[in-house]
């Protein structure tokens, strides 16, 4: 089943420190409509991403792309229906994510096929890019927990220009 093109591509944004605490965070639809749901939906992410080596996750139905740095989590979040119709949500182990400088390819392989994965994805990652760029600008290149919460208010407002409306 082919979906149609959307540019409402992200769910939710957000930004958490080393011990999976929420810093920054906004969410572009009701896919967690609580507090709550958002802050175990965040936990679940963390656990599962603090020790990864990727940069790619999937969980619960979404694809999530992240980034470390200093003592901060970034996340995009985003929906993986385009990646559950290429069976991507069934064998998340077989999934690599290559970088190649500024060139993102997301690959899987079964065999001797290759297949380029949703173009979702790269979008993800593109907004990502663009998040931790737009910080370390406004933070002095330095994007670390203290220098965040000094500046959230930039912080803030560097998402909302990046992400309208997901």
């Amino acid at each position: 089943m082919v979906h149609e093109p959307s540019l409402y591509t992200i769910k939710a944004v957000f930004i958490l420190d080393n011990d999976g605490r929420r810093l920054l965070a906004k969410y572009y639809d009701d896919t967690f409509p609580s507090m709550k749901e958002q802050m175990v939906f965040e936990k679940n992410v963390f656990n599962k991403t603090s020790r990864a080596e990727s940069e790619i996750a999937f969980l619960g139905g979404m694809t999530i792309v992240y980034k470390s740095s200093i003592d901060l989590l970034l996340y995009v979040v985003g929906s993986s229906s385009e990646n559950e119709d290429l069976g991507v949500e069934d064998q998340p182990e077989r999934v690599f994510l290559q970088l190649y400088y500024t060139s993102i390819m997301v690959i899987r392989s079964l065999g001797d096929q290759k297949w380029i994965i949703a173009p979702s994805v790269l979008m993800l990652m593109s907004v990502l890019a663009c998040l931790f760029d737009s910080l370390s600008h406004i933070l002095r290149k330095s994007v670390e927990k203290r220098r965040l919460l000094e500046n959230m208010d930039g912080a803030f407002l560097v998402l909302d220009e990046i992400v309208d409306g997901g």
